[in-house]
């Protein structure tokens, strides 16, 4: 059996579609012996592997057994460990996240995992809301290719915090830049 950074190396360099996911549904499988330090390489390997994967799928005539294989491990995901996705959103400004999600978006019938992987870590969309502020020119190029329904859901979501006995309400999309946490 090969080790984590055996694996994780390994990633990259398969172009087998069946082949990357595997290693990639294998280091999810392994995340739990990783050492302290390593969970950011490899939520960002995972979310590499992905990437690659989704670009293949959406460049080839999809095979509907992968897609349905690639939509319930990205549920699997945002239900377990929404850690992936956050520690994803560090390296080169987002870089990876948005690539990934940017391949979601070229498809319709991947809007539920990215509502998922935006709902992930608790309270309303704190990926849209971190991402909004943190990476705006990027986030804005995401939403436009996201459908316009779920764009104006998205809209009318507004997230609030209190401060004191008084009550903030701001809009999801750039609302932290209004608070402190």
């Amino acid at each position: 059996m090969k080790n984590m950074s055996d694996v994780m190396e390994s990633v990259g360099k398969s172009f087998n579609v069946n082949g990357k996911f595997e290693e990639v549904n294998r280091l999810f499988d392994g995340r739990e012996s990783v050492k302290i330090g390593e969970g950011k390489r490899l939520s960002l390997d995972i979310v590499s592997g992905l990437t690659d994967i989704l670009k293949e799928i959406n460049h080839e005539s999809p095979d509907k057994s992968l897609v349905d294989r690639v939509c319930k491990f990205i549920d699997e995901i945002s239900e377990k460990e929404d850690a992936i996705w956050g520690l994803s959103k560090f390296e080169r400004n987002g870089e990876i996240l948005f690539s990934f999600l940017n391949e979601l978006a070229t498809d319709k019938k991947f809007v539920p995992q990215i509502d998922r992987i935006f709902r992930s870590g608790g309270g309303v969309y704190p990926l849209v809301n971190k991402i909004s502020c943190d990476y705006k020119e990027k986030f804005n190029e995401l939403f436009k290719k996201l459908p316009e329904w779920y764009q104006n859901e998205l809209l009318g979501e507004t997230i609030s915090y209190e401060e004191g006995d008084k009550t903030y309400t701001c809009s999801l999309i750039g609302g932290t830049a209004l608070m402190s946490f």
